[in-house]
């Protein structure tokens, strides 16, 4: 099922929505009997019968679980239900969280016939509301639609191993006057991609206070649309004719339409605009920024920032419609190209909304607010009581509270009090507006607020010393028209490495001698030459990351056509070959490797990285040489191929092979490059649920670590929640145990998440605090290089670090202690702890000459404490340490000699928490 979809619920904690039209409670924790509770709450996988607890407002239903059983991997239960949803359009839930490290992850589920809806969310401890819409919801399986929904289902997966529960209550449904129109006659990545898009866009209306509802293409076109204000065609590839006249109906009873970027004819001549074609960027940048000329319109910002690729290009009709916004490109040039056409009918766009601009809030409460002008008095109340959330702190009395402290220890404490206190009194302003009942300049000095108290918590962040701080690159190409001008800005906004995607399973951005190439080496030359050329004056490593087994984006045809022939690619469930590479298969193995040894030898680059090394899911590879050597390990046939691999008496052969697979490739890359190039580091992006990533996708990520095979580790942690967030860099730090650095995934633009700089600099926090060594951002683009990276230099890197994995070998051992002094590295307030430090063995071929060092105490920014011993330069020495209560790290400072030259260096113990 659905483990994490990629909407969070977290904006259901901002402030209670405008109030719905119509809405209906399905459960509110009153049954006459635990015999009828027990019988509507049905647990699923073997956990302890559903009870009646104490809520907040009454009783609650009590989901408890045992993690201390490795069997089980999540706590879920079923609330039966049997409910048409097609005329309900939004979703609300509370539940109760008393110990988040219980769970890695929540999936909230609905059923119905033939499948699943389902989503991912995030709950801190306590109590928390939480808020979907359909557009929330994945399908899994072929759920056959939202009139006939059977029942609930809520799951909270294992993190920690301990027993622990969570209360469920108010389980309630609501139909809204504003509405998404949902496209669900579309399949596949289109269907992901159009349901992320209506996603955003909800929630992005969410944040400035309008609460709208998601219903169907097919709801509406059986008149689901009756009774509403205002409906939203996010982005609808298929428009039926039959949709078609519903918004006919629906505007001429007086409703408006607001379409996004998809205008057949008939929505055109609705809407009153001409299309006259599509087109991509002529030119980069071309379509950077959204210029505004509707004085009609109140509370619109002049301009709003987005970065779009292509459009449909879309102009107003004489008599019928205006424009009333144009794109302008990156130097500020009018393109004279309609971005906003305005009608009596509605608005249509001429892309989709992707803008991460702080004004786009405003911009679409103003172009909403011209339709249904009563949504700007609960708009301002919810701007004047500021954001939730300011970087990795709740609530806007305790952001001021930590600005003001955090304050005297920046490196610029007379400018970060200077912001808050403008921040301050320009929400006082907001206020006084409010009073006047000047709604869109009361939001606007609120959002002006918002924005100062956000720089003032970048510039109050402290920088930490000697951190790996990186960037995936996706596109393999970096951000700007040249490798040059991405590590500039790399340069500038204070990171030290970054990960570039160069090599596929089937395709190379570089001068390959295993592999076809990409277009873009014909179009542009070797991207991993110019990247390494780049990054040299900056000093910046380049870690080349292969996407593994995948054969990727414009692979040639008879590439692939070879492979297939040569029964080379995986084989689903169902028989079907699939674009991956077979694991199982020595010649896929060896192209694997090879590729990333060529890579090693070929360029002076600093590492190579691993990303899906791992199967696609649970459902491949079944072809018949994974039969064959199956089989040939288990010691017998298999009657039923491949449904007997799922037997109980064979699943953990089954698993452990597979795991194998992939292991197999991890030795033998890393044996192959320490071989021709002993410098170079050996990583990998892992998926952030182990064990279950084991079991799932054959990726036994620890097994590789404590076998030597990888340098440091980046697991894949993308959420919008930071208590989800730290929980995930917990359990890492604990499941690691020192072996390697931990360089947590922080996703700025991810499927799961969408940050702000303040709250990436807010999750670069949370790395710092849980004893990580750095972070890793994905993804590097054009919109992160100009928007979301340079403030992180105001404070947070605002100097430069060393690389923890260039250090010599160090071990840290902890104790002995009594059991009662430490417990998973929590020493009692006065109590000292012994750390015995070892010189450990270095890998063949990285010899580090002579290591002068000390060994310090250090808080988590890296700051000196105090000396404790010189560094054994050979064999161990033991310290011992006592501190005030806090969290610390004992670390080997000091130098070795490289080319003649001292090089300084930083390796660091797991973090000892010294009291609560």
């Amino acid at each position: 099922m659905v483990r994490y979809g990629w909407l969070l619920a977290a904006l259901a904690l901002i402030a209670p929505p405008l109030r719905a039209a119509e809405e209906k409670v399905l459960d509110d924790g009153q049954f006459a009997s635990v015999e009828v509770l027990r019988a509507a709450w049905v647990t699923a996988e073997g956990g302890l019968p559903a009870a009646s607890a104490e809520g907040r407002d009454g009783p609650a239903v009590k989901l408890s679980v045992d993690f201390t059983n490795p069997e089980m991997r999540r706590l879920v239960y079923d609330r039966r239900l049997d409910e048409d949803f097609s005329r309900w359009d939004r979703i609300s839930f509370d539940v109760f969280i008393d110990d988040p490290s219980i769970f890695s992850g929540y999936t909230a589920y609905f059923q119905a016939p033939g499948g699943w809806f389902g989503t991912g969310f995030s709950a801190r401890r306590g109590w928390n509301t939480l808020t979907f819409t359909k557009a929330s919801f994945k399908r899994e399986d072929s759920p056959a639609g939202w009139e006939k929904i059977l029942g609930f289902r809520v799951a909270g997966w294992r993190g920690t191993a301990k027993a622990g529960f969570m209360l469920v209550d108010n389980l309630k449904v609501y139909r809204e006057p504003l509405v998404i129109v949902m496209d669900t006659r579309i399949q596949g990545s289109e269907y992901e991609s159009a349901q992320r898009i209506a996603g955003g866009l909800g929630d992005a209306l969410a944040e400035v206070g309008v609460v709208v509802g998601s219903t169907t293409d097919q709801e509406a076109e059986k008149g689901g649309l009756a009774g509403r204000e205002l409906a939203i065609l996010a982005h609808n590839p298929s428009i039926t004719p039959a949709l078609i006249d519903a918004l006919r109906a629906f505007v001429a009873a007086g409703g408006k339409v607001m379409a996004f970027y998809q205008f057949p004819a008939a929505l055109a001549e609705l809407l009153g605009v001409r299309t006259v074609g599509w087109s991509r960027e002529e030119y980069p940048g071309q379509l950077s920024a959204i210029h505004f000329d509707a004085p009609e319109i109140v509370g619109l910002p002049a301009v709003v920032s987005q970065h779009s690729w292509n459009q449909t290009k879309i102009q107003p009709i004489e008599g019928k419609s205006k424009a009333i916004a144009w794109w302008h490109d990156s130097e500020g040039k009018n393109t004279g190209l309609p971005t906003f056409v305005l009608s009596d009918a509605g608005l249509a766009m001429s892309h989709v909304m992707v803008s991460t601009d702080p004004a786009r809030g405003r911009m679409l409460l103003a172009l909403v607010g011209h339709f249904v002008p009563r949504i700007w008095s609960e708009a301002t109340e919810l701007a004047i009581a500021g954001p939730s959330r300011v970087g990795h702190v709740d609530g806007l009395a305790a952001a001021e509270q930590w600005i003001a402290a955090a304050a005297e220890m920046s490196p610029q404490p007379a400018l970060v009090r200077q912001k808050l206190q403008a921040s301050q009194a320009a929400r006082r302003q907001a206020r006084t507006l409010r009073e006047q009942k000047q709604w869109p300049a009361s939001v606007e000095a609120s959002e002006q607020a918002d924005i100062l108290i956000r720089e003032a918590y970048l510039l109050a962040q402290h920088p930490r010393r000697d951190e790996f701080r990186a960037c995936w690159n996706h596109s393999g190409t970096g951000a700007f028209g040249t490798w040059a001008q991405s590590m500039k800005n790399l340069h500038e906004s204070g990171f030290n490495a970054v990960v570039p995607n160069m090599l596929w399973g089937g395709v190379a951005l570089y001068d390959s001698e295993l592999l076809p190439h990409h277009p873009v080496v014909a179009q542009r030359g070797d991207q991993i030459a110019e990247c390494v050329a780049a990054a040299k004056p900056y000093g910046l490593q380049v870690h080349v990351w292969k996407v593994n087994w995948n054969l990727g984006h414009a692979v040639p045809e008879a590439f692939k056509q070879k492979l297939r022939a040569e029964n080379r690619l995986q084989v689903d469930l169902k028989g079907t070959t699939i674009d991956w590479l077979c694991p199982s298969d020595e010649r896929n193995q060896a192209l694997e490797a090879d590729s990333m040894i060529e890579v090693a030898q070929k360029y002076e680059v600093d590492g190579v990285h691993f990303d899906y090394i791992r199967y696609p899911g649970t459902e491949s590879c079944f072809c018949d040489r994974c039969r064959e050597r199956f089989e040939t390990s288990l010691g017998r046939k298999l009657t039923n191929w491949p449904a007997d691999t799922r037997l109980p008496e064979v699943k953990a052969a089954w698993t452990q092979f597979r795991c194998d697979n992939i292991s197999r490739l991890v030795q033998r890359v890393a044996e192959g490059v320490r071989r021709v190039k002993p410098a170079c580091r050996i990583s990998a992006a892992v998926f952030r649920d182990y064990p279950s990533c084991r079991d799932g996708v054959g990726q036994d990520w620890i097994h590789w670590i404590k076998q030597g095979w990888i340098d440091f580790i980046c697991p894949m942690t993308y959420t919008d929640s930071d208590d989800t967030f730290r929980n995930w860099a917990q359990q890492h730090v604990g499941y690691i145990e020192g072996r390697v650095p931990l360089y947590p995934g922080i996703g700025v633009t991810s499927s799961n998440s969408t940050l702000s700089p303040d709250r990436t600099a807010g999750q670069v926090q949370i790395t710092r605090e849980q004893g990580a060594d750095g972070f890793i951002i994905f993804n590097y683009g054009p919109r992160e290089a100009t928007g979301t990276l340079p403030p992180l230099r105001l404070g947070a890197l605002g100097e430069p670090g060393l690389q923890p994995h260039d250090a010599p070998a160090y071990r840290f051992e902890v104790g002995p202690l009594e059991t009662d002094q430490v417990t998973a590295r929590q020493v009692a307030s006065g109590q000292a702890v012994s750390v015995t430090v070892t010189r450990a063995e270095d890998i063949a071929g990285r010899g580090f000459g002579a290591v002068k060092g000390e060994v310090v105490l250090e808080d988590v920014m890296g700051s000196l404490v105090s000396k404790l011993a010189d560094a054994p330069a050979t064999g161990s020495c033991q310290v011992t340490v006592k501190a005030a209560d806090g969290v610390y790290r004992v670390a080997v400072r000091g130098s070795v000699p490289v080319n003649g030259r001292p090089r300084s260096f930083v390796t660091r113990s797991l973090p000892l928490q010294f009291g609560r």
